[in-house]
């Protein structure tokens, strides 16, 4: 049986790839790397925790808001990135909220609910890939 491995796992290889691509430049790949470097580390603590747990959820909750704070915080001055950034901590502050909303879910125990809500909970792995996917593409002057 083959296993598919996190979104968070993935991403965190293909970012931690690209970095190494441009190691020792200035400007848009130097801005590249210092927000792959935000998002690696602030995704650390999320990469096995499992989402039917309300108190996992809980804890998926605090770290992707921490997530979507580092990210934000780094500084950048290209644009384009800018805006990659931004979504990125949209995405993250989404999820948090998705989170909470699913620990409760869980936690009042209604199958029904639970399972619309392990439903809004993936689709967050294909949206962080997307936009892994354009900041990928961007860094590495593919748009």
């Amino acid at each position: 049986m083959v296993r598919r491995a996190s979104w968070l796992a993935c991403t965190a290889l293909a970012l931690l790839l690209l970095a190494g691509l441009g190691a020792g430049c200035d400007g848009k790949i130097a801005q590249c790397n210092r927000l792959i470097d935000a998002i690696n580390k602030a995704q650390a603590p999320m990469k096995k925790q499992a989402k039917n747990d309300p108190k996992v959820l809980s804890k998926i909750e605090t770290n992707a808001l921490s997530l979507a704070k580092k990210v934000r915080a780094v500084e950048l001055k290209d644009e384009k990135l800018i805006a990659l950034r931004d979504s990125y901590a949209k995405m993250a502050e989404e999820l948090a909220s998705t989170a909470k909303d699913t620990a409760k879910v869980f936690a009042e125990g209604d199958a029904k609910k639970a399972e619309e809500a392990r439903k809004n909970m993936g689709k967050f792995g294909p949206r962080e890939t997307k936009l892994v996917a354009e900041m990928n593409g961007y860094c590495q002057g593919k748009q």
